[in-house]
């Protein structure tokens, strides 16, 4: 049975604000003149890299896509394990992501003294990665896939000429196949189908304005698939996106199937966050959020995800007897980093867990003694414990030049009858630039941040942030502001990170004499 899923995005939409003074500049994500090459003045405009993520433990190059006044340009990572380097080559960066580095979505800048690019999406897996060559783009020949869990990552050049991965099945698998692009902010609107060695369809998923394609498909006959990546037809009856920055990312996993005595030939692979996260985007729980599922079949595990914020408080409960049938269930939490930090078991499982850090988190639901049926139904719900406030400021990037200010608003998000008062401070800043703290009492939820440099000012180029704070609360965790990413081809939602707290700031050199 063939089934085609999409993902639902819940996160909203806010558009970035800029201020500018004399002196100083606060710059909204820049478009790109030209795929590769340098630009006239300022710093880079790199909207993408290619390939736009790759595994734990290994060292290959990306492309930039997209402009630079001279090069070399300077590479940066938000998470930690990621090393970046020029090559002598222009447009081309040596990447070193060290074994320990947490898999998952995270962020890219490049900068130069005058500044440094939007965030670029980027992805740490701990699955095998593929690139397709420029021999394979070339060609248009099917590319052979042995071993799974995989990560494959591609781009669709041409209209006529979709892409072909072959997949050799030994004996029955599920398989489950999810396409990222908009997510990378490429401008590919996928279609995503699986043929059998006959060429018969089996199963087809397209990118809509909301949703990345994902197929799932038990594949009962040993033979050879075939997994198709091409432009889907836009309204106007043309393929949509394609090029060199027409790049995707395709996570394969193909779970065997127990055989005739039950057992199954190998246990089920780990997901990295970067499969599960497509997988997940139609079960993700926004708090306070309900969800209602069923254990269709013996040993089958429903995977559910929050996006947890770093030190809030959550608590899950899951409460059997749904569908009819009451049975102990069993519930795991796991935190971003895909270790199990809590677990239970009951007919009625409620835990509380603090997020160290922001990230998915995601729970396991499944029958304690294996078993699952039509009457084998539950409810899953999240709830986020304590005042639930956030902050937002205007922009991601900063200009200053040396004796000049800028500001930076900030606006609070809180509910109605929250009464505490926020402090909202700059941190992180280099020396020579300096900020003002303020105080957000109930009511006043909109505050401008003044960022000032001293005459004499060292050039800088670095990350910093703008911190929230309850005043004498019982919760006195720092939640950073973000600022939303907008990127050239999706909207912050259908983005991989939409949101980034590690705003940057460059300070720019003397003006020439």
């Amino acid at each position: 049975m063939a089934a085609g899923g999409r993902c639902r995005f819940a996160r909203g939409f806010r558009r970035l604000l800029c201020w500018g003074f004399v002196g100083a500049t606060v710059l909204l994500p820049a478009g790109n003149r030209s795929l590769h090459g340098a630009s006239s003045v300022g710093g880079p405009a790199i909207s993408q890299v290619y390939p736009a993520g790759g595994q734990s433990g290994t060292r290959f190059t990306i492309e930039l896509l997209g402009t630079w006044p001279e090069w070399p340009v300077r590479g940066w990572a938000a998470a930690e394990g990621i090393r970046l380097a020029p090559e002598t080559e222009a447009g081309r960066f040596r990447v070193e992501i060290l074994p320990g580095a947490l898999p998952g979505p995270t962020l890219l800048r490049f900068w130069n003294s005058e500044g440094a690019t939007a965030p670029v999406q980027f992805v740490v897996s701990d699955s095998a990665e593929v690139v397709e060559s420029a021999e394979m783009e070339a060609s248009g020949a099917g590319v052979p896939i042995r071993l799974f869990p995989v990560v494959i990552n591609g781009r669709l050049l041409t209209r006529d000429r979709p892409d072909q991965w072959l997949l050799p099945v030994a004996r029955p698998v599920q398989l489950t196949a999810t396409l990222v692009a908009r997510g990378l902010d490429s401008p590919l609107r996928a279609r995503l189908e699986l043929a059998g060695d006959q060429g018969q369809l089996l199963s087809e998923a397209t990118t809509t304005p909301g949703s990345e394609p994902s197929l799932s498909t038990t594949l009962a006959v040993p033979g050879v698939y075939v997994l198709r990546v091409s432009a889907a037809v836009g309204e106007s009856g043309d393929p949509d996106g394609v090029g060199p920055t027409a790049l995707y990312r395709l996570g394969v996993v193909a779970e065997e199937l127990p055989d005739a005595s039950g057992d199954a030939a190998s246990p089920p692979p780990s997901l990295s966050p970067d499969i599960q996260r497509p997988l997940l985007s139609s079960k993700v729980l926004s708090p306070p959020d309900t969800m209602v599922a069923f254990i269709g079949r013996p040993g089958r595990v429903g995977v559910f995800g929050v996006e947890a914020r770093a030190g809030q408080r959550y608590t899950v409960r899951v409460t059997t007897g749904v569908g009819g049938v009451r049975f102990v269930a069993r519930l795991e939490i796991d935190n971003s980093e895909s270790a199990t930090i809590a677990s239970d078991e009951g007919e009625e499982v409620e835990l509380e867990f603090v997020s160290p850090r922001t990230g998915l988190h995601t729970f396991r639901v499944s029958a304690a003694d294996g078993g699952g049926g039509p009457g084998h139904g539950y409810s899953i719900s999240v709830t986020r414990n304590g005042p639930d406030f956030d902050g937002e400021v205007s922009a991601d990037r900063v200009v200053l030049s040396p004796g000049g200010i800028t500001p930076l608003r900030l606006r609070v998000r809180r509910p109605p009858d929250y009464r505490g008062v926020l402090s909202a401070s700059v941190d992180r800043l280099p020396p020579g630039v300096a900020a003002n703290n303020a105080l957000l009492p109930p009511g006043m939820d909109t505050v401008d941040l003044v960022l000032r440099a001293s005459a004499g000012a060292s050039p800088a180029n670095q990350p910093f942030q703008v911190n929230l704070l309850p005043i004498g609360g019982a919760l006195p965790t720092e939640s950073p502001a973000t600022a939303p990413i907008t990127g050239r081809h999706a909207t912050s939602p259908m983005l991989l990170t939409g949101t980034t707290a590690d705003l940057w700031l460059t300070v720019t050199g003397p003006p020439a004499e």
